[in-house]
């Protein structure tokens, strides 16, 4: 009984094969009760058939197959609840129901703060990525920008290249990819441009 709900909590996290689900129950509740393979594929066999999850086939380069399960809304449903119904030990001094469910909302609860933080890494990154476009109209790469840098300090192509641990020749190649990004024909006014136009800002 609480196989099933422990294995829609783990799927409605992330989509996983049966193998993944063994090591993911081997981490989060072995402390409480041990289970095999045989009944975590049982398990999911029984949960497709309820139509609790479905699963995807995906061919591998050595010919063999590799199956992904994920949780379908009616697996959803089903799981919410019991999250919210009532959880009756089976003996008073029994903590595996109440040990699993909070497990579970542990498990459940942890996706929507991945979900937030996901959400605000990209929109830091939308909001980092404008403020470049604003600063670098010709559309430089970070490595660009960090060599410029260094061109506009007056260091030699070797003395870049042993600051940031590459190649003379790498150093040189993206000096000459500067020069033609912002259409200039010497380092001086590739510096020059970049300090009058606050690129390095």
């Amino acid at each position: 009984m609480y196989l099933r709900f422990v294995l829609l909590a783990l799927l409605n996290n992330e989509a996983d094969t049966g193998y993944g689900l063994g090591r993911a129950l081997n981490d989060e509740v072995k402390h409480l009760w041990d289970t095999t393979l045989q009944q975590i594929y049982g398990e999911l066999r029984a949960m497709r058939t309820a139509g609790l999850t479905e699963q995807q086939i995906v061919a591998l380069s050595n010919g063999r197959e590799m199956k992904i399960y994920s949780i379908t809304p009616q697996g959803q449903a089903e799981l919410q609840r019991w999250l919210t119904g009532p959880v009756v030990a089976q003996r008073q001094k029994d903590s595996l129901p109440m040990g699993i469910l909070a497990i579970l909302n542990n498990i459940t609860e942890h996706k929507p703060l991945e979900e937030q933080l996901q959400s605000a890494c990209e929109e830091l990154e939308g909001k980092v990525e404008r403020q470049m476009l604003r600063k670098n109209p010709y559309g430089l790469t970070f490595r660009q920008l960090t060599v410029l840098h260094l061109v506009v300090a007056g260091r030699s192509d070797k003395e870049i290249a042993a600051e940031l641990v590459l190649s003379p020749q790498t150093v040189h190649k993206h000096v000459a990819n500067i020069l033609a990004k912002m259409a200039v024909s010497s380092r001086t006014a590739a510096a020059t441009r970049a300090l009058r136009e606050g690129l390095l800002e």
